[in-house]
């Protein structure tokens, strides 16, 4: 009985180990740093505002990682106006290391005729 107690006591303390899920805010305020960069130059976040979009974060996976996504539904330059509307970021996240690894970003503009996409290391964009 006494094995049995100790057992299920360090079951349950090793079920709460680990980092917590990100929440989806969580991911969705990581996305917005990455589009910054993209859109501004920097992870400020402060050349445009976000209305609407949403973000999805993934079960963790073997590795302690999570995929995560996140869309812009309508992005407005803050003081001058931006060639882009919305955009997809797609990411993982670390929550050992804290650490974010980019998989793609990119924005368009509501005609099509404009985008940005990360097509290289070291946040390279690729405009159309």
């Amino acid at each position: 009985m006494k094995r049995l107690i100790i057992v299920t006591i360090a079951g349950l303390s090793l079920a709460g180990c680990g980092k917590p899920v990100p929440s989806e805010d969580e991911a969705f305020q990581l996305a917005k740093k990455e589009m910054s960069m993209a859109l501004c130059g920097d992870k400020s976040a402060s050349c445009f505002s976000v209305e609407g979009g949403r973000a999805k974060v993934s079960e963790r996976k073997n590795d302690n990682t999570y995929n995560a996504s996140a869309t812009f539904g309508v992005i407005k330059g803050n003081g001058k106006s931006l060639d882009y509307s919305g955009g997809l970021v797609s990411f993982q996240i670390d929550a050992e290391m804290n650490a974010v690894y980019v998989q793609s970003i990119e924005a368009w503009s509501k005609d099509g005729k404009k985008s940005i996409a990360l097509c290289g290391r070291d946040y390279k964009f690729c405009t159309k």
